[in-house]
């Protein structure tokens, strides 16, 4: 879905999901999503999308800015991308792969303001808190 020239001795997509679309058919074959975080500009989730399984994907769209995206193909046949922006718990929803107007972003809204330090982990919508590394949390943790 989705190569990139990484500078060396690094990466540049981290974190990939998917979601297969139960949903939506496209041409008698299966959509699927594919979600990741892009190191190239630090901190910017992108997604793709594939109308035929898998053998060719759309462009990657930006997600919004942030962290951790997680990617799900809801009963209403929108797409539906949770992340983390800070201290707030970002949703953004796109249209179907196969849509007459094309995949596209449909919004970016906030959902929720969590704490940055302690707190619940993994938070609700996520299944990562702050970084994802332990050593970062100062508080009492839930995990």
């Amino acid at each position: 879905a989705f190569t990139c020239p990484a500078p060396p001795g690094g990466i540049c997509l981290d974190q990939p999901h998917i979601a297969a679309d139960r949903v939506n058919t496209a041409t008698g074959q299966d959509q699927v999503y594919a979600v990741w975080r892009d190191f190239q500009n630090f901190a910017t989730p992108m997604i793709t999308c594939s109308k035929n399984g898998g053998t060719q994907w759309v462009a990657p769209l930006p997600v919004g800015q942030g962290d951790f995206p997680r990617i799900s193909v809801a009963p209403d046949g929108f797409v539906y991308v949770t992340f983390r922006a800070n201290s707030s718990l970002m949703v953004s929803k796109f249209s179907q792969c196969s849509a007459p107007g094309g995949f596209a972003l449909l919004f970016t809204q906030t959902i929720d303001t969590i704490a940055n330090e302690g707190g619940m982990c993994p938070l609700p919508g996520l299944d990562r808190c702050l970084s994802g590394n332990p050593a970062l949390f100062r508080g009492p943790r839930v995990c």
